[in-house]
């Protein structure tokens, strides 16, 4: 449990898009982040990552920091959940950095996607999974490096709830494939 909330930041950034992906404010965001330019004759992320998907991710990691240090200061019977003593700074900062390097790790993944020519929305495992914990890892590791046990957990369980939580999302008409 502690590694899960640890890392839910990174998580909500990773799955804010695709909840959100069908409320229509904002719209003039949802632009290619790439710009719709190629490398040869192959684009750089593809037509899904836009500004919109970016910043809704973004936004959401910051409203999980906030939710998480409100939770450190006022419940303190869920003290047990935390890794390490969250305070406003270092709370919202970590969540800035898992949300921010989760977001980053996936557009990397789109790139190498593309380079090895896998159509965009085709499952590329486990890297389809893994990418925004190893960027948030890396990038929240700038505050707090958990213990490699809780590592471990994050890197076997995430691709589990990945499934799980896009089985959901196509039954509820938020995707439109499974994986």
């Amino acid at each position: 449990m502690q590694a899960l909330f640890f890392f839910l930041p990174a998580y909500v950034a990773n799955m804010s898009p695709v909840i959100f992906g069908k409320v229509s404010a904002f719209d003039f965001l949802r632009k290619p982040i790439d710009g719709r330019r190629k490398l040869g004759h192959l684009s750089f992320f593809g037509e899904h990552k836009t500004y919109y998907g970016f910043i809704v991710g973004f936004a959401g990691a910051i409203i999980a920091g906030f939710l998480q240090v409100f939770t450190f200061q006022n419940i303190p019977s869920l003290g047990w959940l935390f890794l390490f003593r969250y305070n406003f700074t270092n709370g919202i900062s970590l969540a800035f950095l898992l949300g921010f390097g989760g977001l980053l790790g996936d557009l990397l993944k789109s790139f190498i996607k593309r380079r090895l020519n896998i159509q965009s929305g085709k499952p590329f495992f486990p890297f389809d999974q893994l990418d925004f914990v190893i960027g948030g890892l890396l990038f929240g590791a700038l505050i707090y490096f958990p213990s490699w046990w809780h590592v471990v957990v994050l890197l076997l369980l995430t691709p589990l709830l990945h499934v799980v939580s896009n089985i959901i999302g196509y039954k509820m008409g938020l995707k439109k494939v499974w994986w």
